[in-house]
């Protein structure tokens, strides 16, 4: 099939019934393995995402040397396909595996076992093979996996936290970073999964999106009422202060810690 005629498939493609979860049922890829539907705007994610790992591991390749530690939560199968286009191009897996400065171990996480599966063929031949660690599952539960694997102290880790929709708990959050020295890449999907859904979660005691954005003591229908006057915007600035005061909380224990050991 021509690039075009890929083209005209992907943009007459049913996508809820073709692609349910991300990876496309009618066209492999070029390699023979499962591919993800993506729009225009994930290609120009994955840019940014790419410039970011390269300046990461360049300025940190003399301080932390061999103790850079990477995490992909959610995976997918290394490769997408841009629906407007029809393009191939790299997902974060493979990007972060083609690094100038590679990292000292990298975790692969992803529920979908054929997407993992697919990953894992495409890692084969890489020089950093014998780095990546591959887990299948929700990441909500593997997380505790990965954090026994990494050193608390001498290392520094880079996590890429970017789910689909309302998929990743903010407990998660704080059992990742806890008494660890981590940069945080977190894609927050309030476009689709919360304004499709708010009327939906405006109903429920506890909602998919109260996981997700972690508002200490505060109901969802009280925040909405008397801070985000319904806009899912203001979802992610709550979110975004909620890590901060995580932070925070997290510096002064360690603050204490170090002044009962003097």
């Amino acid at each position: 099939m021509s690039e075009s005629s890929t083209y005209e498939g992907c943009i007459r493609c049913d996508y809820e019934r073709n692609a349910s979860d991300g990876i496309c049922t009618i066209k492999k890829a070029s390699d023979g393995l499962d591919i993800r539907c993506v729009g225009q705007w994930s290609k120009e994610k994955y840019f940014y995402i790419g410039r970011y790992l390269e300046i990461f591991t360049v300025a940190m390749k003399n301080g932390w040397k061999e103790n850079l530690y990477y995490i992909d939560l959610f995976a997918g199968c290394g490769k997408c396909r841009v629906g407007e286009t029809g393009e191939e191009i790299d997902g974060s897996a493979l990007m972060a595996l083609k690094l100038r400065y590679p990292f000292k171990k990298y975790f692969f996480v992803d529920s979908n076992r054929n997407a993992l599966s697919a990953l894992s063929e495409r890692i084969k031949g890489s020089p950093v093979e014998d780095r990546v660690s591959l887990k299948e599952g929700d990441c909500n539960e593997k997380v505790n996996e990965i954090i026994k694997e990494i050193p608390q102290r001498g290392c520094l880790c880079l996590s890429l936290i970017d789910p689909t929709g309302l998929h990743i708990k903010f407990e998660t959050i704080r059992t990742l970073t806890q008494d660890r020295r981590m940069d945080l890449i977190i894609t927050f999907p309030e476009g689709m999964a919360i304004k499709r859904n708010l009327e939906q979660f405006l109903g429920q005691e506890d909602s998919p999106l109260d996981m997700v954005v972690a508002i200490e003591g505060v109901q969802i229908q009280t925040t909405i009422r008397n801070r985000i006057s319904n806009s899912a915007g203001g979802f992610c600035l709550s979110y975004q202060q909620n890590y901060v005061n995580h932070c925070a909380n997290m510096r002064k224990g360690r603050d204490t810690a170090t002044r009962k050991g003097k």
